[in-house]
């Protein structure tokens, strides 16, 4: 099975972004908005907790979640965020 995605390219200005295009005939975009619309929640975000998800599995590190001083430390401290 073919997802038909035709391209996809990433920018690195500004906010960091992918962005997919899907053949003419494709039905998975009509499919992600449909399952986003049953969740109560936009396409973008949908997207997000697939990718979020899938690449939970390739983490390197296993070892339990660093503490921070704040959420943002956290956040970079685990590898969410970058350093500022």
């Amino acid at each position: 099975m073919t997802t038909a995605v035709t391209r996809v390219s990433v920018r690195h200005t500004g906010a960091p972004s992918i962005k997919l295009q899907f053949h003419p005939r494709a039905t998975m975009p009509e499919r992600l908005e449909a399952r986003a619309s049953q969740l109560g929640i936009t396409t973008e975000q949908l997207i997000h907790r697939f990718i979020s998800d899938g690449m939970r599995e390739h983490r390197d590190d296993f070892s339990p979640a660093a503490l921070g001083t704040s959420i943002e430390d956290f956040l970079v401290q685990n590898g969410v965020l970058k350093a500022a």
